[in-house]
């Protein structure tokens, strides 16, 4: 095998290593996010947040690897670098599967907690809306977040 192959197929398995420790936290992360304190969330993302550090580092130097043999950092571009090294397909394929299958299986999962953390924002927009004595509807916010229109309402505050 080629010192650029060794390399790429230790960093998979580093952030494969690296993905199988994240999966926990994110469904630890989706049970605390349920929780109605928000501050129990915070010693987790520190977990969190470290863990993605390392994957984004190892994340770069795969990108670094390819980009150096002449190659695209995406799909097309793996499979072209692959093809070109002088190795066996059934030292990096089954590693290669696993590590696609850990990305989708994390994508997943932050795809649900996002959902959670969205819910939890619309809620709290309509009821600051309601404290400030805006009118109510299901189109209060438009996808990015602000407010669709603006209320003739009187905030509590005033009233």
């Amino acid at each position: 095998m080629s010192t650029q192959l060794d390399r790429f197929i230790s960093l998979i398995q580093k952030e494969s290593s690296e993905l199988e420790r994240l999966l926990p936290i994110l469904q630890e992360e989706k049970t605390l996010l349920s929780q109605p304190n928000p501050d129990v969330l915070l010693p987790h993302n520190d977990r969190k947040e470290a863990l993605l550090r390392k994957i984004e580092s190892h994340d770069q130097e795969r990108d670094k690897i390819m980009t150096t043999a002449g190659f695209e950092s995406n799909k097309a571009g793996l499979e072209a670098f692959l093809a070109t090294q002088q190795a066996d397909a059934a030292i990096y394929e089954p590693l290669l599967r696993h590590f696609q299958v850990l990305i989708k299986d994390c994508a997943h999962l932050n795809q649900i907690n996002n959902a959670i953390v969205q819910s939890r924002l619309r809620y709290t927009q309509q009821t600051i809306a309601l404290l400030h004595g805006q009118e109510l509807s299901f189109n209060q916010y438009n996808k990015d977040g602000v407010s669709a229109h603006k209320g003739q309402g009187r905030s509590l505050a005033s009233a």
